[in-house]
């Protein structure tokens, strides 16, 4: 891969790091919508930058919960749709990683947290997580606050 180490502007900036020491910076996001319906689904793009070079292979993982913490909507994938593992970033290498979170026909009409993280597959543990210095106890980012309205 050609190494990429200048980042666009991301519309959200963010100072996040994962790992102790940090290994990924999540430097921001795009999301165009903070509104959606039921039976559709809500896109977003993520900045990550390499700190270092990264020897885990983790998965980043999306959360929509309610305030209760009951998960509505999740995804779980490896970075840019598995093209481009977390253990193969090299020191500075930045990579935008699209997603696209479905919400199911069910998920009744309210205001939902939409969570973002890293984990290991193989051990399902969260890596040492920060957000503008301040650790993270459950290894996860707040991106903010969705409100899915009730179907037309």
């Amino acid at each position: 891969w050609p190494l990429v180490t200048e980042l666009p502007p991301p519309s959200t900036p963010l100072n996040a790091a994962f790992g102790d020491p940090p290994a990924i910076a999540l430097r921001g996001y795009d999301l165009p919508e903070r509104t959606a319906v039921p039976g559709s689904s809500l896109d977003l793009t993520l900045y990550w930058q390499a700190l270092r070079p990264v020897s885990d292979n983790y998965a980043v993982f999306l959360h929509l919960a309610a305030a209760d913490e009951t998960i509505v909507a999740q995804q779980d994938s490896l970075p840019q749709q598995g093209i481009r593992p977390t253990a193969g970033w090299r020191e500075n290498e930045a990579i935008l990683d699209e997603h696209s979170l479905d919400i199911s026909a069910d998920v009744p009409p309210g205001v939902y947290h939409l969570w973002v993280g890293l984990y290991d597959p193989a051990t399902e543990t969260r890596p040492f997580t920060q957000l503008d210095g301040q650790v993270q106890a459950d290894g996860r980012i707040l991106l903010g606050d969705i409100t899915i309205e009730a179907a037309p």
